[in-house]
């Protein structure tokens, strides 16, 4: 759902960076989970989870965020199986959290020969990996409702419920223990030292077991730009956000048989595969939409 890398680099470095990562094909769906391997999500696990809001079009997506207590800030994520769990894609595979370092160096063996300005930082690479569908313990998430929405409808799988998630992230941060001074602040990856304590390196050495965060980060890829893309990262653990932040949620859950009426609905606000890719490949395609 998008790619990144907190870079402290000057604008021109940023350009360079982003022309060079976007050479290679990254991964088609940034924030859509792996369908073949994503775990069920159980039921209340918390009990700090509510029961989900059936939606049937965007008037009552909008409905229902709209009777939702101001909390600050919103973000959103789309699954295409309303059953499967919020868990990044590295416990996806039951891979454990050491399982990422080794990632990480294996990943760096190979790409500096496709990269003129390889990434100087810790969570660089781990944007970049993730950008390029190595399996992380990032999950993506988006600031618009709408476009959660798409990704949930992305694939035509219509003899099965879709959803969207929405989040807390303040919430979830101050569950993790994390307190900004101002408190709309969301840290920063690679910036504000709270996030430091989830680098893969620091993981390597920790006893300590911190429950998921939230994060933003530069935004150094289009589609992450178009898809206004920010992130949740796990500990040691693999816990699903329902388990372990349960009460900072709320599902949306969009019926197998409301889902085409749903898509020709976001086609009509222009919320297409173009303006949430905004690639070659799919400015050539909307050209023969309709032909």
């Amino acid at each position: 759902m998008m790619g990144e890398g907190p870079a402290m680099r000057s604008q021109s470095e940023q350009s360079s960076l982003r022309r060079d990562n976007e050479k290679a094909a990254p991964v088609e769906s940034e924030m859509a989970e792996n369908e073949l391997v994503e775990e069920e999500s159980g039921e209340n696990e918390t009990g700090g989870l509510s029961e989900p809001i059936v939606i049937t079009s965007i008037a009552d997506l909008l409905d229902g965020l709209e009777e939702q207590p101001e909390a600050g800030v919103s973000w959103y994520r789309g699954h295409t199986k309303s059953s499967h769990s919020l868990v990044p894609s590295i416990g996806r595979d039951y891979q454990p959290t050491d399982a990422e370092l080794t990632l990480v160096k294996r990943f760096k063996q190979n790409a500096y020969p496709f990269l003129d300005s390889p990434p100087e930082k810790e969570w660089e690479w781990l944007f970049l990996m993730q950008h390029h569908g190595v399996p992380t313990r990032l999950l993506d998430w988006t600031e618009s409702p709408l476009v959660a929405l798409w990704f949930s409808l992305e694939r035509r799988n219509d003899d099965q419920d879709a959803c969207v998630w929405e989040l807390q992230p303040i919430e979830l941060n101050r569950i993790a223990s994390i307190h900004p001074k101002f408190h709309l602040d969301i840290p920063l990856f690679g910036q504000d030292s709270e996030l430091d304590n989830y680098l893969p390196s620091v993981l390597e050495t920790t006893a300590a077991k911190n429950t998921p965060a939230a994060g933003i980060a530069p935004r150094q890829f289009s589609r992450v730009v178009a898809q206004m893309g920010s992130f949740t990262v796990t500990h040691k653990e693999h816990l699903s956000l329902e388990a372990s932040a349960g009460q900072c949620l709320r599902q949306f859950v969009i019926p197998a048989p409301s889902k085409e009426a749903i898509r020709k609905e976001l086609e009509l606000l222009c919320v297409t595969r173009l303006s949430v890719f905004p690639e070659l490949q799919n400015v050539a395609a909307q050209a023969q939409i309709g032909l």
